[in-house]
């Protein structure tokens, strides 16, 4: 791990897993800092705001009509049986610890918006080309990979937790990475898992996307080898029960990645000072 660059506005932080198990307990995880202020055009290209608005109303339906989220399964799937009553039970009283639902409402509102170039997201598209080099150079280090390689991050399972639109999880799934994307706002997966089916790559079609928090996974068992959560601290409600939960996520030997404004006077004033309250450029 670098140390923080106190310039930066955003951190970026890398964990191995015996690091991420220690930096619950400790503050003084040291940070590397992201070149998140890098004004790089998003590839991809964007789904039209009709076909957003004409998926999101299909979801609404099919929950209106008694399906679980918006994969289009039957209630009594993930978990959801009458069998699984109270293991949903109990991941929703550990999701009602991280869960904000303020912030889940927020970010539902804008979901149409996640793709557009112009949008309210304009500024994490704009970083998602640092971002994603940043992660790759991290992961070919961590796994002993190599970074030139057209698919470095092959085989390699990763979550990411608060996907939003798939912003981060299609361009990891281009380099190989067998994607799992979970997000507790139901409206920005659907928005996602459109993007994704009319992408030109099998690996972005191939994405696992879950409308569910992070609390459902950890129920189930499951765990990866890399699990990543960028722009998404800030707006849970126990950040450090987040950080736990993101732990237990962690296979043996994997990693975890984080990211978020800096805590410095500087970051402070442009980020959230400027960017958020007086020119409205980012989400709240």
């Amino acid at each position: 791990l670098g140390s923080s660059r106190r310039g930066a506005a955003f951190a970026a932080m890398w964990l191995g897993a015996r690091t991420a198990a220690a930096a619950l307990s400790s503050a003084s995880a040291a940070v590397a800092s992201a070149a998140a202020g890098a004004a790089v055009a998003a590839r991809g290209g964007r789904v039209s705001e009709r076909r957003v608005a004409g998926v999101l109303a299909a979801a609404r339906d099919a929950q209106t009509r008694g399906f679980a989220g918006v994969d289009g399964k039957e209630g009594n799937e993930r978990g959801h049986s009458v069998g699984g009553a109270a293991a949903a039970a109990d991941t929703a009283a550990a999701s009602a610890k991280t869960v904000d639902a303020a912030e889940i409402s927020k970010f539902a509102a804008m979901a149409a918006q996640w793709w557009d170039a112009d949008g309210a997201f304009k500024p994490l598209l704009q970083m998602s080309a640092p971002r994603v080099a940043f992660l790759r150079a991290a992961a070919c280090r961590h796994f002993g990979r190599d970074r030139d390689a057209l698919r470095p991050l092959d085989g390699l399972r990763v979550l990411d937790v608060g996907c939003g639109g798939g912003l981060l999880a299609e361009p990891l799934a281009r380099l190989g990475a067998r994607m799992t994307a979970v997000d507790a706002a139901s409206e920005s997966v659907t928005v996602a898992k459109a993007h994704a089916a009319e992408s030109d790559s099998e690996l972005v079609r191939g994405i696992e996307y879950l409308g569910v928090p992070a609390e459902e996974l950890v129920a189930e068992g499951r765990n990866f080898d890399l699990v990543t959560s960028l722009e998404v601290i800030e707006h849970v409600k126990d950040p450090q029960e987040f950080l736990r939960v993101l732990r237990r996520l962690v296979a043996p030997g994997g990693a975890m990645a984080l990211s978020t404004i800096n805590r410095t006077p500087r970051s402070y004033a442009m980020a959230i000072g400027a960017a958020e309250h007086r020119l409205g450029m980012v989400p709240e």
